[in-house]
């Protein structure tokens, strides 16, 4: 009996760092144990477009480089989508198309009429990304709507996710969380930080630090957690790992950065794609900061809680419902101030708040159960 063949379009590797690249890094090789072939998009590798092999899902580059401009890189990101879902479609002939995030909506008609299923992750509220210009919001409603329209199940990776969607399809629609898996807590290696900082002096100790593991982008918060850092009285360093995607946004924060009173620090690791360092980082951190804004369930919130942290977080209904409430909240500079000095001064407080999500994170989000959940899915359409 032939495999059925499973497409995931829309991440832009297999085990990088991201949300999605960590989807398909989790999910992809569990699928392929549970007796599917799966196939999985991803960027160009150096100068190679052929194919690889991670722990035995296939991985298909696209065969154009990235260019260093947002503009023209957000309109390839769309190209992207739609090249894979052609050819996974057209060439491939795969049974299902998983496509992770909406940018492919309109060609997702393609897919089903070439006999594959179609099942979306729309991700987050991606309309309301401020870094998107009016033309591009325009698109991604219409992507939006199409992606409602022609796939057969569509993935909500956050339950009130629910209330954004029209209720003419909400019958499709299907909860799968994203996960965490148990791994051994790692003890703190004081030049960790150093190795992403080029000549420059990093004293930073275990349990001393604030973290924040995010793409650097404004619905993200970054501008908010730093200057809410800059405000309170805490003299913790704060670690930030993830990239810039625009200069303009770099430039506006690093002016925050530069005008700190004296005795901060703001250590900028930029991304960091090895797993064991982001373990040590998140399992040795003092506090983890969270300014997600428009997403749904954000793998790097799910990570932070299954080591136990205490997390201050941007106060929404999506960040509420994965911690469960279990969290201290913000929605502005002043309010994060205030929580960091609360915490910095007495800790010994708010600990039951760390044991708590990391109860949740253990218990509601494995993702052996969700790969099970994706079984039973792709098992029904």
């Amino acid at each position: 009996m032939r495999r059925r063949i499973i497409a995931i379009v829309g991440a832009r590797g297999i085990a990088n760092y991201g949300g999605f690249e960590t989807v398909v890094a989790e999910l992809a090789p569990r699928l392929q144990g549970n007796g599917y072939e799966v196939v999985c998009s991803a960027r160009m590798s150096g100068t190679s477009v052929e194919d690889e092999v991670f722990k035995g899902v296939r991985v298909i580059h696209f065969p154009f480089r990235f260019p260093r401009s947002n503009r023209t890189g957000r309109l390839l990101e769309v190209l992207y989508d739609w090249y894979f879902l052609v050819r996974c479609s057209l060439f491939l002939r795969c049974d299902v198309v998983y496509c992770l995030g909406i940018a492919g909506g309109p060609i997702l008609l393609l897919a089903r009429s070439c006999g594959a299923a179609t099942v979306v992750n729309l991700d987050g509220l991606e309309w309301k990304r401020p870094k998107f210009k009016m033309v591009e919001r325009i698109y991604i409603r219409i992507a939006f709507l199409s992606s409602c329209i022609f796939s057969d199940r569509l993935i909500l990776d956050n339950r009130k996710l629910m209330d954004f969607i029209p209720e003419s399809v909400k019958p499709k629609a299907v909860f799968i969380p994203y996960g965490v898996s148990p791994r051994d807590r790692l003890h703190w290696d004081p030049s960790l930080p150093a190795k992403y900082v080029s000549g420059r002096s990093v004293n930073i100790t275990s349990n001393g630090f604030w973290l924040v593991v995010a793409r650097l982008e404004p619905d993200n918060n970054i501008h908010t957690i730093i200057e809410a850092y800059s405000r309170s009285k805490s003299r913790k360093p704060m670690i930030v790992v993830g990239s810039f995607s625009s200069l303009t946004y770099e430039e506006s924060v690093t002016s925050i950065v530069s005008a700190m009173p004296a005795g901060k620090e703001v250590v900028f690791l930029g991304s960091v794609f090895d797993q064991v360092h982001l373990t040590m980082l998140r399992c040795n951190c003092f506090a983890y900061i969270h300014g997600h804004s428009v997403g749904g369930t954000n793998p790097s919130l799910l990570e932070a809680m299954s080591w136990g942290n205490m997390i201050l977080a941007h106060d929404n209904v999506f960040n509420r419902d994965v911690s469960e409430g279990n969290a201290l909240f913000f929605r502005g500079v002043d309010d994060l101030a205030n929580e960091m000095d609360l915490v910095d001064q007495a800790p010994e407080r708010y600990t039951h708040l760390g044991t708590k999500v990391d109860e949740i994170a253990r218990t509601r989000y494995r993702w052996d159960d969700v790969a099970s959940a994706y079984d039973d899915l792709f098992k029904n359409l």
